[in-house]
């Protein structure tokens, strides 16, 4: 959970894409993510993955959002980890379709609301 004006704010992966290598392990990819407070605002960020398929540390940047963050700003660091994943391989083919679950903490996170005035 992010803190938002209105408390802790919760926090989902709504998109994220991504491109693996079985070879070394490693992958890159992007993402988004809506933080939605207790009144249902929300806040849109977004980040860039790159490193071990198991999860990364990476710039993690808030782009505008709805209600009172419709003009927020800020930045930080996300930190995520892959706790449970299931592949299906396509045959033929390197890449595979991959469905999983995981945890994302940003350890800091600085933002600007500013007024709506």
């Amino acid at each position: 959970m992010l803190p938002t004006a209105g408390g802790p704010g919760l926090v989902g992966i709504e998109a994220l894409t991504e491109k693996g290598n079985s070879k070394t392990m490693t992958k890159t990819g992007q993402g988004r993510c809506i933080i939605t407070d207790k009144d249902g605002d929300r806040a849109y960020a977004r980040f860039s993955c790159k490193g071990e398929m198991e999860g990364c540390c990476v710039p993690f940047k808030i782009q505008g959002g709805t209600g009172k963050f419709g003009r927020i700003t800020g930045e930080g660091e996300m930190i995520s980890k892959i706790l449970m994943r299931k592949i299906t391989p396509v045959v033929g083919f390197e890449p595979a379709e991959r469905e999983g679950e995981g945890i994302a903490v940003w350890p800091s996170v600085s933002y600007r609301i500013p007024d709506s005035k």
